[in-house]
C-alpha cells in the first residue's frame, strides 16, 4: 500500500537498519561523528606527517670547537653544526638562530678547558640570548700547584624563544685557556622544543 508502520518519532527504531538496507558508498564523511577506535580494525590507511601541525619534534646540537681564548674579557666560542631541527646554525659568525617561535629545554656543557698557572682561576660560559645572558654557568679552581687544571662547566634552561631570536655561546675566564683535546668534542649545546 506504500505506507510505512512501526515508525517512532525521529526515525527507524534500533536494530532495523543493517549494512544489508544502505546502498554502498550513500555514506559521506560529514555522517560519521564520534567513530570509537574500537571500530577500527583491519588494514589501516598510511598517513602522512605533511598534514600534521603543533608538531614539537625539533632539536638541535652545535659542538664547541677546538680553540684558544685570551686573558679576560668575554669572548665568543666557534661552533660546528651537528643537527640543525627548528633552528639555523652560522658557524661563520657563530651564532644559532631560532627560525620558528617555541618553549625550547637546552642543555650546555663543556669540558676539556685547561688554563696556565695562576691562583683562584675561573671560567665562566655563558648562553647569550641577542645581548643578554640568559644562562651563567661557572667553574673555580682555588690553590693551584702551577700545573694546568681542567673545568667542566654545565648548565640547563627552559626558555621560549621567538622566530629570529639569536643565540651565541660566550665565556669570560681570568687566564688565558685552551678549549683542546678529545674532552672538549664533548662540549655542546643541545636543544629540543618542547611547545
Amino acid at each position: 500500500s506504500g505506507t510505512v508502520t512501526g515508525l517512532a518519532v525521529g526515525g527507524l527504531p534500533d536494530g532495523t537498519v543493517d549494512s544489508g538496507t544502505i546502498a554502498t558508498g550513500t555514506i559521506v564523511d560529514a555522517d560519521v561523528n564520534d567513530l570509537a577506535a574500537s571500530k577500527l580494525t583491519g588494514a589501516l590507511p598510511a598517513i602522512s606527517g605533511a598534514a600534521l601541525t603543533g608538531t614539537t619534534d625539533e632539536y638541535f646540537q652545535a659542538r664547541i670547537s677546538s680553540q684558544s681564548i685570551a686573558a679576560s674579557g668575554v669572548h665568543t666560542l666557534n661552533i660546528t653544526s651537528d643537527f640543525t631541527g627548528g633552528v639555523t646554525i652560522n658557524t661563520t659568525a657563530d651564532t644559532i638562530t631560532f627560525t620558528e617561535a617555541g618553549v625550547w629545554a637546552l642543555n650546555l656543557f663543556t669540558n676539556g678547558i685547561k688554563t696556565g698557572s695562576g691562583n683562584a682561576r675561573y671560567m665562566q660560559v655563558f648562553l647569550n640570548l641577542d645581548g643578554t645572558n640568559i644562562l651563567d654557568t661557572r667553574a673555580t679552581v682555588y690553590n693551584i700547584d702551577g700545573s694546568y687544571e681542567y673545568y667542566t662547566n654545565s648548565g640547563s634552561l627552559i626558555y621560549s624563544f621567538a622566530a629570529g631570536d639569536e643565540l651565541k655561546i660566550t665565556t669570560e675566564n681570568q687566564v688565558a685557556c685552551d678549549f683542546a683535546g678529545e674532552d672538549v668534542k664533548r662540549s655542546n649545546l643541545n636543544g629540543r622544543r618542547i611547545s
